[in-house]
């Protein structure tokens, strides 16, 4: 007969790496959205000039991120578009979609990093962000996300129309 014993150590072990997964997985996220959630904030505290606390005031930031990710995708749809029909404008389009998701958030870590790591490690951070939060986005490929789907379609039917 065959004997399987579990160790109640080993056990505890998987739980918790599990529990690291999971935090390590939220926590890529929430560098990926950063810029949509600082937008949002920023937006928040222009608008409403610190009305709203607590839930509500993360649940309008939330909102505003939400609107900034939908535009991120159209504008998406229509810069893709656009590159497929030949039209230039595409390019002024990905360079402002990439600054905004991609680079300003890699400017934005290298420097608030460059003073406590080595600059080395700061421009590793940086690239490895950027990285990250491109291959997130894709403004090169024609894939968008299921939130952002009704948005990107939207781009694209409206840049059919121009």
């Amino acid at each position: 007969m065959l004997y399987k014993h579990f160790n109640e150590s080993q056990s505890l072990l998987n739980r918790n790496l599990f529990g690291l997964r999971v935090a390590f997985y939220f926590f890529i996220y929430l560098v990926i959205f950063c810029p949509l959630w600082f937008t949002g904030f920023m937006i928040e505290q222009k608008i409403f000039d610190h009305k709203y606390k607590g839930i509500k005031e993360v649940l309008i930031i939330a909102g505003f991120a939400v609107l900034i990710y939908w535009l991120l995708f159209l504008l998406k749809g229509i810069l893709l578009f656009c590159k497929g029909k030949g039209n230039l404008l595409w390019i002024p389009l990905y360079l402002l979609c990439t600054g905004f998701a991609a680079v300003a958030p890699a400017i934005e870590l290298f420097l608030i990093t460059r003073h406590s790591l080595q600059p080395v490690m700061g421009v590793i951070a940086s690239i490895a962000l950027f990285a990250l939060t491109y291959s997130h986005y894709q403004f090169h490929a024609d894939r968008s996300s299921g939130l952002g789907r009704p948005a990107y379609h939207l781009g694209i039917d409206i840049a059919s129309k121009l």
